[in-house]
């Protein structure tokens, strides 16, 4: 009897699978952008609504934990500073949970291909009505556009600035050209002509939503 128990056990361990449905094999990713969806899909288990995942970049840098199984995705930016610091090279995702773990295809992890535009200070969040710097660095002659992004689409343009290196200070806003910011995940990009010629890493903007407005019959 207690050997069937155990077989039985066995047997269900070994059925339970996960497996990455992203990132894919060879795709790249870019530290300091996003948010990247990490999705999954799995088979064979007995009581997937009550598991709960670890997600490892590698095999010992945590970047989620207490996932559940069935929530089947999350958002995730690979932050230069995340575990000591992130290089360039190739990277695998590992799924952990009791009684088993799952990998990734190998991806890649490279820095954005662009000159960096800095803010100060550094972090993934800005309340409204912080005061940054932010700066650049030699980009050419001439003036370029500041403009703010959302993922590739472009939400407003906060003026022009020279293209030589330099900085401003810049008061957060909570909307830009009528456009509600809270909530999103941000890029500040330098435009020249029809190009893009640097970018900041990605950004949040928080603060409190804007009360919900009521209609009256």
């Amino acid at each position: 009897m207690k050997f069937s128990a155990f077989l039985l056990l066995g047997l269900t361990l070994l059925s339970a699978q996960l497996r990455f449905e992203n990132p894919k094999k060879g795709e790249v990713l870019y530290i300091g952008n996003g948010p990247y969806q990490i999705r999954w899909d799995f088979k064979g288990f007995h009581s997937p609504t009550s598991v709960k995942l670890d997600i490892f970049l590698g095999e010992s840098c945590r970047i989620a934990s207490a996932l559940y199984l069935t929530h089947k995705s999350f958002f995730w930016i690979p932050k230069r500073n995340l575990c000591g610091g992130l290089n360039e090279g190739m990277y695998f995702l590992k799924a952990v949970w009791k009684g088993g773990e799952a990998r990734s295809p190998l991806f890649y992890l490279r820095k954005i291909p662009l000159p960096s535009i800095s803010l100060r200070p550094d972090s993934p969040l800005y309340r409204v009505g912080e005061r940054l710097t932010v700066s650049w660095p030699a980009l050419g002659k001439g003036k370029g556009k500041l403009s703010l992004w959302e993922g590739g689409r472009l939400l407003c343009t906060l003026g022009q600035v020279p293209l030589s290196s330099g900085s401003i200070t810049w008061e957060v806003p909570a909307r830009c050209e009528g456009k509600g910011l809270l909530g999103r995940f941000l890029t500040l990009s330098i435009i020249s002509g029809e190009k893009e010629v640097a970018r900041s890493e990605v950004f949040k903007i928080t603060g409190e939503m804007p009360p919900v407005r009521r209609r009256f019959r």
